[in-house]
């Protein structure tokens, strides 16, 4: 799998400590991979023409479908403390996926943890930038709950 992010402010909104390895390419790596690094894999980061490359092994989705798939029934079912426990152990099992952060995020956003709900959401995002829903999600509770508009708009 690879996770693409150009080196923009959007970047460094999603990684605050990434900014002050700006300008240093070796020390921005060091960072990244640190964020990407699960147990005892790590990825490869490069960085190339204003763009970083995280390259990282294994594909968990097949293996965790039909229990992703009960959770997403959990939450059409408003049974969101059982979605949210299912949830949280597939994050642990293989936190690069962004769809389980986001659906997180979504649950949490149900139970009236805006907080928490953008943090799950931000992560979604970490691991993959172009995640439309999350993008939308958090741009939402910025906006509604917390009457921040000009946040709100960067994720639009």
């Amino acid at each position: 799998m690879h996770i693409i992010h150009p080196i923009n402010d959007f970047l460094f909104e999603l990684f605050p400590k990434a900014k002050d390895a700006e300008n240093d390419n070796e020390l921005l790596k060091k960072v990244i991979e640190h964020y990407y690094t699960v147990g005892p894999y790590k990825p490869t980061v490069t960085i190339m023409h204003g763009i970083i490359d995280i390259a990282i092994e294994g594909e968990l989705i097949e293996k965790h479908n039909s229990r992703y798939r009960k959770v997403l029934e959990l939450c059409d079912a408003r049974r969101y403390k059982e979605a949210k426990e299912q949830i949280t152990q597939l994050i642990k099992e293989a936190p690069h996926i962004s769809e389980y952060h986001r659906v997180l995020g979504q649950i949490l956003s149900e139970q009236g943890d805006q907080d928490d709900a953008i943090n799950s959401l931000i992560d979604a995002l970490r691991w993959d930038p172009k995640n439309h829903w999350a993008l939308i999600m958090t741009g939402n509770i910025l906006a509604h709950y917390q009457n921040d508009i000009d946040a709100a708009m960067k994720y639009y």
